[in-house]
């Protein structure tokens, strides 16, 4: 390059003095500015433009469109050639141009960059790398051109073959590290997942999943090792990636500090972002990189501070583990806030400031188990407690029996004891039907006994004005249908956290009972009437099927989803039936003392005998109704005194104009 001293004028030499090197070039290196990309080589380094010396350590140039000319001379003041390996520590560049020649005649250019096939380049690592020889006694002058649709930094390093291996191998065992610890937790939490089915626990595998991705991306490991051929998603893969690791940020941050319970609004705006992700994950296939990244960055950088935000607002709530969620998430902001004002320029890098992502990642990913594990914790103790209430209810019950017993004659006795146990079991019926604004209840209980084991229980939902119900059938009668149908009551409003998903209810409701060891049968039926989507979420559990009469099409649908009798068997397996509902139509939720009444030992009046009942009889008054079919009952089994079951019917119906 001998004729480029009259070309161009010099900026400061870096001296070499031996091979073994390990130096930082930016420093001693001048850029030119490109507003317009419009400057070729020679008219770059002419003398007539004027070249700025970069003041900082590692330069770095923010978002900008502009190419980038770097000029740096190199002395070798030895006599013997040096060899050494110029890095440019920064993968996420799109176009490098490394003048090996220019002249009037033309240049001599090799060109690196994520634009370019990874295999392209002559040292296959995930930065970019160019072998230089410095020959005895000369001048080596070094000319870059750079430009990118991301963050524009330029750090600028020199290695000998020796020291770059030490530095590559340093390299690979930290990365190792971090990856490590990432595919530990990913395995082990999918594994918990498999095995207890906690939403929790996917959350944070996926969320785990999405951010290796984004710190291989940063690091061009996944260029490196995962799609070297395929550049559009080479870099379109980081928007996307951050987007969908929002989602399951924000999903696993809903679970772990149980926002819906704890403040329903911010719980509404971090659901409402997790849409909003996913939305925007189809962004980058249609706007181009440097709008889908600045998007994908902005809005990230805000989550992370509403979640902080909301860790520390429903930490002074009480919640444990989100000690560790807030010490967790402070650490990768902070790692990450690091990394970032990096790339927007607004501090220099330094070595720790590369793997200040990894640290705070790695630094996340160890507390966010810890949080997981406080929470599944917590989970199970709330579980415990729900069996210690049930149990004291028990004993607080047979307490009772006793004292009575001591107080009269055994026969005396005895009746008092079932008059208390009515009352028990009229005490938990409610005291009341809800008065819910375009919904009509109508409920009608009749024991087979002086004590029935039939339960029914509602629920509202303030916040929306939506209705829960539950209709449960002990099996047995007298006494201990009491006392389980008491037991049955408060292991629904220990669970009511749950009216709105009755699937996930009515599990948990078996799993309690199980645990509580008392090997008793219920069935039961679950409905969420939503009112303002006028839909009816509904589970079963052994349960006889839900009855809807469509007013319009007068015709009686049954539905019947899968579900297990609970205090059966560990796993319920209860499906969830969505329904629509409208005006008119009326919903019959009933215990199979209705549909068994028995005319002999080999008839029944059955489920297709009702539902005629209610075709033929839907225009009456609901009151009516119940009085008629009470009538048609006794009629089919010719019993004179009572039925041999309990006998519960609700119907609700949805209003015009609700």
């Amino acid at each position: 390059m001998g004729s480029l001293q009259s070309l161009f004028s010099e900026p400061a030499h870096f001296q070499l003095y031996s091979n073994n090197l390990e130096e930082i070039l930016s420093k001693h290196c001048e850029y030119l500015e490109d507003k317009d990309r419009s400057l070729n080589a020679i008219e770059a380094f002419s003398e007539d433009k004027t070249f700025i010396p970069i003041e900082s350590i590692q330069p770095g140039f923010g978002y900008t469109i502009s190419a980038f000319w770097l000029r740096c001379y190199v002395d070798n003041n030895t006599n013997a050639n040096i060899d050494f390996l110029l890095e440019i520590a920064y993968p996420q560049l799109d176009d490098i141009r490394y003048y090996n020649s220019i002249s009037r005649s033309g240049t001599d250019e090799i060109r690196l960059g994520d634009t370019y096939p990874f295999l392209q380049r002559n040292f296959q690592y995930r930065n970019f790398v160019l072998p230089i020889q410095v020959k005895s006694n000369s001048t080596k002058q070094i000319y870059l051109r750079i430009t990118s649709t991301g963050a524009l930094n330029i750090p600028l390093n020199i290695w000998s073959y020796e020291t770059f291996l030490e530095k590559v191998v340093t390299e690979q065992l930290l990365f190792g590290l971090f990856l490590g610890i990432a595919i530990v937790m990913i395995l082990y939490k999918s594994f918990l997942y498999t095995l207890f089915h906690e939403l929790h626990y996917l959350y944070y595998v996926l969320f785990l999943i999405g951010w290796v991705f984004i710190v291989s991306t940063l690091t061009g490991l996944s260029f490196q090792y995962l799609w070297p051929n395929s550049i559009w998603w080479g870099n379109y893969n980081f928007p996307i990636m951050i987007f969908f690791t929002s989602v399951w940020a924000l999903l696993f941050t809903r679970a772990i500090l149980d926002t819906k319970s704890k403040n329903f609004i911010l719980d509404r705006i971090l659901n409402s972002l997790v849409y909003v992700n996913a939305f925007l994950i189809s962004i980058p296939f249609i706007l181009d990189y440097v709008i889908s990244i600045r998007i994908a960055l902005v809005l990230a950088f805000l989550q992370m501070i509403l979640i902080l935000a909301t860790a520390i607002f429903i930490h002074e709530k009480g919640n444990r583990s989100s000690t560790y969620f807030i010490t967790a998430w402070s650490g990768f902001l902070l790692g990450l806030l690091v990394y970032q004002m990096h790339s927007f320029s607004w501090i220099p890098q330094v070595h720790i400031i590369s793997w200040s992502v990894h640290i705070g990642a790695s630094f996340e990913i160890i507390l966010f188990s810890f949080a997981l594990a406080d929470r599944i914790n917590q989970i199970r103790i709330e579980k415990v407690a729900a069996q210690e209430e049930v149990i004291k209810m028990q004993k607080d019950a047979l307490q009772s029996f006793k004292t009575n017993q001591k107080q009269k004659e055994h026969i005396i006795s005895i009746n008092q004891e079932l008059k208390i146990a009515r009352e028990i079991h009229q005490a938990i019926l409610p005291k009341s039907i809800p008065n819910i604004p375009g919904l009509k209840i109508h409920v009608h209980y009749t024991p087979m006994a002086e004590i029935g084991g039939d339960l029914y229980e509602f629920i509202e939902e303030e916040s929306t004005g939506n209705l829960g119900i539950l209709v449960s059938d002990v099996a047995g009668h007298g006494i201990p249908a009491a006392q389980i149908a008491s037991m049955i009551k408060a292991i629904f409003t220990f669970h009511k956290k749950w009216m709105n998903k009755p699937d996930r209810l009515l599990k948990e409701m078996n799993l309690t009972l199980i645990e509580a060891n008392n090997n008793q049968l219920v069935t039961a039926s679950y409905i969420y009437i939503d009112k303002k989507n006028k839909k009816i979420l509904y589970a079963n559990s052994g349960h006889p099927p839900l009855l809807i009469y469509r007013k319009g099409k007068k015709i009686v649908e049954s539905y019947y989803p899968e579900g297990k009798i609970l205090g059966w068997m560990q796993e319920s397996n209860n499906k969830l039936d969505t329904i629509s509902f409208q005006e008119g139509d009326s919903i019959f939720i009933y215990t199979d003392g209705i549909t068994e009444v028995r005319k002999n030992s080999n008839e029944i009046w059955g489920e297709d005998n009702f539902k005629n009942f209610i075709l033929e009889h839907s225009h009456l008054d609901k009151d009516k109704f119940t009085e008629k079919l009470m009538s048609t009952l006794k009629n089919y089994s010719n019993l004179k005194q009572g039925f041999e079951d309990d006998l519960t019917l609700l119907i609700i119906e949805l209003l015009p104009n609700a």
